[in-house]
């Protein structure tokens, strides 16, 4: 049986930004609520998916 990684274990992966915030996003979209109120404390990720070519579009996508 695999357990689930931690936000915090996600967020370290060595992978892109948003590569890390699609593996976040997946983990938390059976529970809306949970997503919007854990959203905060992913920020930074958000930030840097934001300030990458084409970021914006993919954030849209995420967000969709």
């Amino acid at each position: 049986m695999r357990v689930a990684e931690t936000d915090e274990a996600l967020r370290a992966r060595a992978m892109t930004a948003l590569g890390r915030l699609v593996l976040w996003c997946f983990r938390h979209a059976r529970r809306p609520e949970e997503l919007v109120a854990r959203l905060s404390g992913w920020y930074e990720v958000v930030r840097e998916v934001r300030g990458a070519p084409g970021g914006g579009a993919a954030l849209s996508r995420v967000w969709r």
